[in-house]
């Protein structure tokens, strides 16, 4: 299979991949318009209220919602896809062509993570250098790639092991975080402790980014460990799919 293959496929794989990108935009301007506007709006006759308070309400606003926004949009976006191949029979003419499931996969893998980073970043740059919040970009777009490349890696394996990976992915992540958690507050039983920091780093992510956004430290042995892992769960979820039947 020639790369000019893959390129073929890439305008069908961005007419479903594109609307899904804008998910985390949109729910940034609900869950952040929102109280933004009622704040300012609240102020409106008050005299004493500073205009230029408006960016440090926005970065508060930015720092509490953007994470939410990045976790819920990747979730939104990298799940189904390879579900509805299944269910619409997709697999049957996609991969009866000279096309091998793995880098199809891969190539959707990359050309998502590329398009959820483009579509998500104005937000940020029109936040600073619009409305005048110090937020940072470069560390917005790190938090957003290791969102990703985390929660896409552990959907691609759920959804190559399973048909319900929206489910699979929901259950083992807030599974991983309840026991992280419980883990970090030392009530589990000591057995446990191993087989939980072998599992996906939810904690450590929710660490990166929150950082990240809020410009305060860059965590970058919890940033290797993140993207490490997330790449590790990509390339099992691959060959998995390289091995087992699409069609079940």
């Amino acid at each position: 299979m020639t790369l000019a293959t893959l390129r073929a496929y890439a305008p069908w794989q961005l007419r479903e991949l594109v609307p899904r990108a804008f998910v985390s935009v949109a729910m940034f301007i609900v869950f952040a318009g929102i109280p933004v506007f009622a704040t300012m709006h609240a102020q409106r006759n008050n005299p004493d209220f500073d205009p230029n308070a408006l960016g440090k309400i926005l970065k508060m606003v930015y720092v509490g919602v953007t994470p939410l926004c990045l976790t819920l949009g990747a979730f939104l976006f990298m799940t189904r896809s390879i579900a509805e191949d299944r269910e619409r029979n997709y697999v049957r003419f996609i991969f009866s062509h000279p096309v091998s499931p793995v880098p199809f996969y891969l190539n959707r893998f990359v050309a998502g993570l590329a398009l959820f980073t483009l579509c998500f970043l104005p937000v940020p740059l029109v936040v600073r250098y619009y409305f005048g919040a110090d937020v940072p970009v470069l560390g917005t777009v790190v938090a957003k790639l290791a969102t990703l490349v985390l929660i896409g890696g552990l959907t691609t394996l759920c959804a190559a092991l399973t048909a319900k990976d929206g489910l699979a992915l929901i259950l083992v992540y807030m599974g991983t975080q309840l026991l992280q958690q419980l883990s970090a507050q030392g009530i589990l039983y000591e057995w446990l402790q191993p087989i939980v920091r072998g599992l996906p780093p939810v904690e450590s992510l929710k660490l990166v980014v929150k950082s990240l956004i809020e410009g305060t430290d860059w965590p970058v042995t919890d940033l290797v460990h993140v993207f490490g892992y997330g790449i590790g769960l990509l390339v099992a979820g691959l060959l998995v799919i390289r091995r087992a039947p699409l069609v079940r």
